[in-house]
């Protein structure tokens, strides 16, 4: 019984180091789709869309939303602090305070108005976000490139 505090401050702390948020990401252009580059690889998904993100101390995630018929918009996704991660960091565990961002739950695509909207809660009104030049360019850059990229051959077993 002595040693279960330590170990339930251990299992807090590979919690918050495992931790992720999910966000339902939306958009209202026909044949909606939103690529999103996390700065290894570019992940591209239909709209509307449910997707888990991990917690992460200083990445930020870019990305390219398009549908059919209108321009497509490239720029970084919102992210917000994680109070409760601050908290645990400050009481138990210095490292989780590393864990700071985190996806918004709600994210919609306008490209018609050049637009990301992003709330925490269903009920909130929206917030409206529009992508400077330069992260529109890093993020074309990253992802653009990362889909002419050739496919790597999968060697055959003769």
């Amino acid at each position: 019984m002595k040693n279960f505090p330590v170990l339930a401050v251990c299992a807090l702390a590979l919690s918050g180091c495992a931790a992720t948020s999910t966000t339902t990401l939306s958009g209202s252009a026909p044949n909606g789709a939103v690529a999103i580059y996390d700065s290894k690889q570019v992940a591209r998904l239909p709209l509307p869309q449910t997707k888990a993100y991990p917690v992460t101390p200083t990445s930020h995630y870019e990305f390219k939303a398009s549908g059919e018929g209108k321009p497509s918009l490239y720029g970084l996704l919102p992210m917000k602090y994680n109070g409760g991660n601050i908290a645990v960091g400050i009481l138990l565990f210095p490292p989780a305070l590393l864990l700071l961002h985190e996806v918004y739950p709600y994210y919609d695509f306008d490209l018609d108005q050049g637009v990301v909207r992003y709330r925490a809660r269903e009920t909130d009104n929206w917030t409206e976000y529009k992508p400077t030049e330069q992260e529109a360019n890093n993020a074309r850059r990253h992802i653009d490139f990362a889909a002419s990229e050739p496919v790597a051959a999968i060697p055959r077993n003769n």
